[in-house]
């Protein structure tokens, strides 16, 4: 949506980050905040985005959030009947890259001894292949591939795996999810192992 369509609906824009934080109460956003928000956190701040407070790395934030007291509420914490719904989208694009990765490392990338080459063109690659998500890549060929964990990464890899023509294998523990997961790979025509 432009700009101009949120103003009509009743937005107000601001250019200036420091202003939006001082206005605003409740702050939604995609990315989890970064360094230079964190002195712009208030006690009256109602801060909605990812937060991925299990990463040692996102101690400064944690920091930063106890000292505000702020209330902040992350979209990965989310459950609704023993499911994170607000995690699925996430979850999904990354079992697609790992599908592209597992291409690229098969036939971009080159290890030999302690020597890694290819990694510039990996790069050009992987960003070509994003632009176009969730476009399958046909000249891709990952080769045998195979998946721990049957939930919505590993499901999605092993969907897209599949369906660049590599031999996909995927290891499910639980019964229930590798029976439901059965279901979908036959429904959608996918030769994908269970294992």
């Amino acid at each position: 949506f432009s700009d101009e369509e949120y103003k009509r609906s009743g937005a107000v824009i601001l250019s200036d980050r420091k202003e939006l934080w001082r206005k605003a109460v409740l702050i939604k956003k995609v990315k989890e905040p970064v360094p230079d928000e964190f002195e712009l956190f208030r006690p009256e701040h109602l801060i909605f985005t990812y937060l991925h407070l299990a990463s040692p790395s996102e101690r400064p934030l944690i920091e930063a959030l106890k000292r505000s007291q702020a209330t902040a509420i992350g979209y990965e914490t989310i459950e609704q009947n023993g499911q994170f719904p607000l995690l699925a989208p996430m979850s999904e694009i990354a079992g697609v890259l790992a599908a592209y990765f597992s291409g690229i490392f098969k036939n971009i990338i080159s290890v030999s001894g302690q020597n890694i080459s290819g990694t510039e063109q990996a790069k050009t690659k992987m960003a070509e292949l994003a632009a176009q998500y969730p476009a399958v890549p046909q000249k891709l060929l990952a080769g045998n591939v195979l998946i721990l964990g049957g939930g919505h990464v590993g499901e999605q890899a092993a969907r897209t795996a599949a369906l660049m023509g590599s031999a996909v294998r995927l290891s499910e523990l639980s019964p229930a999810r590798r029976e439901a997961l059965e279901k979908k790979f036959d429904s959608e025509d996918l030769k994908i192992q269970l294992i």
